[in-house]
């Protein structure tokens, strides 16, 4: 099946029916990405259409997303979480590396309180050099920092 041929309207039942099966097959709730991602699922946007938010379809689906759903990150967070991951892959993420990690927040939500990954990057105090953007190279040289 392909993603141009998702249906486009579904009830509230047909949703919650789905964000429980991808429960049992998966067991914890699906994120934007990969309701987005996936034909198997109607992209977040449908349930954002029909409840008001993700989070909310998930409230009407009497499903507990607990600690794993955090839907605020203040810019320290934000910026602890970068420093982490360089410590961690000893080179600066890209948008692909900060979508793709596990425990870590998307490039998605660093854009929306920073403007942009790179500015993310540019609060942290790391260096960026000159050729990361231009060729997509990410590993660095850097120094620790505490």
């Amino acid at each position: 099946m392909n993603k141009e041929i998702k249906r486009k309207s579904y009830s509230s039942e047909e949703l919650i029916t789905f964000l429980r099966q991808f429960l049992i097959k998966n067991g914890r709730v699906p994120n934007t990405r990969e309701l987005d991602s996936t034909t198997c699922y109607p992209s977040a946007g449908v349930f954002r259409r029909v409840f008001g938010s993700l989070r909310k379809s998930f409230d009407e689906a009497k499903i507990d997303v607990g600690q794993e759903f955090r839907t605020f990150y203040s810019k320290d967070d934000l910026i602890a979480y970068l420093i982490k991951f360089v410590n961690e892959f000893k080179k600066l993420p890209t948008v692909r590396d900060m979508d793709k990690a596990k425990g870590y927040p998307s490039a998605t939500v660093f854009r929306l309180k920073f403007g942009s990954l790179r500015k993310a990057i540019e609060a942290t105090n790391i260096h960026i050099p000159n050729y990361y953007r231009r060729t997509g190279v990410s590993i660095v040289s850097w120094t620790h920092f505490s």
